[in-house]
């Protein structure tokens, strides 16, 4: 009998049926993202599709694979150890590795395919897949419905630079991701490395495909507990809650209604809203059980939103009968009709913030910091320094800091050429015994291998970075560029440098008011896309040079609005810096002088200029910086220390 499979272009897509064979021919571009169905479809159903157009309603499909799909959208190692998990689990099955087809998707996770001897239904392909990967945590479980597509390996990721690319078992255990990032760019690697093969199809022992019906107890409604802590400030908790999956079988038509209609509202394009209601379908799917909603159904209610005409607005919480139901359901009533939240819902909020503290916490990559001050999402602060000081510096290795951590962070650099901020990042992680300008010579005369060494180290250090330095952004272009970050990488962004706050335009003229205006944009944004934001902030004129201490938040440049929009300020400085004394510019101070969490506080650190470093002093460096205070102190005071002798 024959066999076909759907081939389509792009999710939003109903395609055509072909010979699994002929699945290559039919692709022109590898740069649009592919899809090939898992399941095979016969004859009849080819013959039905070529009427209706259409695999709605088809479920008596049978295919020889079985697939497992490991995503995490936060830490792609997380998807990496999970698929390896799983290959040892198969190993221990007497299934070889080499059988296996493995893939890195092009964006956040790791497919495996298992080929059997034999044709199986959808039940049989969700036993074997679930009995072996059920509790791993970046298992997609939502994957086996019967018009399941998966992307076609060698085929470019519709939000990403990067290509499905196969691996081997060896290269999923060891590959660093910098080095399969590379492959992933390159179509022209992907058919060298593994050319089409032929199929090992594995025997499996019977009792792997038996189906058992699996009695799961779900809570209660009433005892239903969702993260309200991470609900951007533009959700309403009931709506929040149905994008948490905490709507039935019944309700989910309903429910992928007010979901598309609020991601439209909030700016977010079809794409984006289709993978948001496909993960609040997942976790509805978990919670309650699978239903019959599919893919098709889903795409149909987002055009439906997304039409010019449509009429349905974004559904009231005050007016809509279903999210007034589902608000009295979970027992958030008072979080979704009102303005105001009593003690309890208060401390409903608070709970869920206590509970992910870990998860909301940013490192620094200072240890005196880190210990002394708990920096979060959804926080605003800032750093004032003069000029030349190491605002910049700071920034930049907390943004190594934390994306080593795995932490998505944008940089908008609208004070320096970004040449310079490269310049900076090389200076700081290449060779210290090596002067920047043989890194220049080296770049002139083409040096290939030296500078693909340099972009290497440069790249594995800053992985989860990105940098803007389009001059004249509004705040809402910020808005926008971290949205689009956020869509392109498939990850939350947590950290974000403004450098420096008075080049954000408004359209207030006066300075002082735009600074503040500015400053106040940034910290509603941090809190509505719960984001950690660092704006950096030029001192004011009176303050003095690099060398004098800040001990006030009043010493921004702008006015009491920067003052009031910031939960954390820093004023930095370089106790040493004297252009007569370099050999004392060794330490940077950081005083704390604005906490609304707790106390104000002093830092000191080493500092090393050239790198554009600090680190933990040593005893005896610290010695010698009160030395160098004292010695700094006596000479403004007119005290020579009896150092001269006449």
């Amino acid at each position: 009998m024959s066999k076909f499979v759907r081939l389509t272009k792009t999710l939003n897509n109903k395609g055509i049926l072909v010979k699994p064979e002929d699945v290559y021919q039919n692709i022109k571009d590898r740069t649009i993202d592919h899809y090939v169905s898992t399941y095979f479809y016969n004859q009849e159903h080819f013959n039905t599709f070529q009427t209706t157009g259409s695999i709605k309603g088809i479920k008596d499909v049978l295919t020889q694979k079985i697939w497992w799909d490991f995503d995490s959208k936060d830490d792609l190692k997380l998807a990496r150890k999970d698929a390896i998990t799983l290959v040892e689990r198969l190993k221990a099955e007497n299934i070889n590795p080499d059988s296996l087809d493995i893939f890195f998707s092009g964006n956040k996770g790791f497919n495996v395919i298992l080929h059997v001897n034999k044709e199986i239904n959808r039940k049989q392909v969700e036993a074997v897949a679930l009995k072996f990967a059920r509790d791993l945590q970046t298992f997609d479980t939502t994957l086996y419905d019967e018009s399941q597509i998966l992307r076609v390996p060698g085929t470019k990721h519709q939000s990403s630079d990067y290509y499905k690319t196969e691996i081997s078992f060896e290269e999923l255990k060891t590959i660093k991701f910098v080095d399969l990032f590379q492959i992933a760019k390159n179509p022209l690697l992907l058919d060298v490395r593994f050319p089409l093969k032929e199929i090992t199809q594995v025997n499996l022992n019977e009792d792997l495909f038996e189906v058992k019906e699996v009695k799961q107890e779900f809570k209660t409604n009433a005892e239903a507990e969702f993260d309200l802590n991470n609900k951007p400030r533009g959700w309403k908790a009931s709506k929040w809650a149905l994008m948490q999956g905490f709507f039935k079988g019944g309700e989910r038509d309903n429910s992928m209604m007010i979901l598309a209609a609020t991601c439209k509202a909030n700016g977010y394009d079809k794409i984006t809203t289709y993978y948001m209601c496909k993960s609040a379908l997942k976790k509805s799917w978990e919670r309650y059980g699978e239903g019959s909603f599919t893919k098709e159904d889903l795409w149909s209610k987002i055009e439906q939103v997304y039409n010019d005409s449509w009429k349905g607005g974004q559904y009231s919480e005050k007016e809509d009968a279903f999210l007034q139901k589902k608000s009295d359901e979970l027992g958030i009533k008072e979080l979704t009709t009102s303005n105001t939240v009593g003690i309890k819902g208060a401390l409903k909020v608070f709970r869920g913030y206590a509970q992910n503290i870990d998860k909301l916490t940013l490192k620094t990559g200072i240890q005196e910091l880190d210990k002394r001050q708990r920096i979060t999402v959804g926080m605003s602060w800032g750093i004032i320094a003069a000029p030349g000081v190491g605002k910049t510096s700071l920034a930049l290795q907390m943004l190594h800091s934390m994306s080593l951590n795995g932490e998505l962070c944008i940089y908008f650099s609208y004070d320096m050429y970004l040449p310079h901020v490269v310049q900076k990042i090389i200076q700081k992680h290449w060779d210290e015994n090596e002067d920047i300008e043989n890194v220049f010579n080296k770049y002139k005369n083409n040096d290939h291998e030296y500078v693909q060494k340099v972009e290497e180290l440069i790249t594995k250090e800053y992985p989860n970075v990105e940098f803007c330095a389009e001059s004249g952004q509004t705040i809402d272009d910020i808005r926008d560029t971290i949205r689009e970050v956020e869509q392109a990488r498939g990850k939350k962004c947590k950290f974000v440098v403004i450098d420096y706050n008075e080049l954000v335009i408004t359209d207030v003229a006066d300075p002082t008011q735009s600074s503040n205006k500015t400053a106040q944009n940034i910290r509603a944004l941090a809190s509505n896309e719960q984001i950690c934001i660092l704006s950096l902030f030029q001192p004011s004129k009176l303050t003095g040079d690099p060398s004098t201490e800040i001990t006030s938040y009043r010493a921004a440049k702008g006015g009491s609005g920067i003052e009031q929009s910031v939960s954390l300020m820093f004023g930095v400085s370089r106790p040493g810096f004297n252009p007569r004394k370099p050999e004392d510019d060794k330490y940077v101070s950081m005083n704390c002088v604005k906490n609304r969490m707790g106390s104000i506080f002093s830092i000191d650190l080493a500092w090393y200029g050239y790198k554009g470093e600090v680190r933990t002093l040593t005893p005896t460096e610290h010695s010698d910086l009160i030395s160098l205070r004292q010695r700094i102190l006596d000479e403004k005071n007119g005290k020579d220390n009896g150092l001269q002798e006449w």
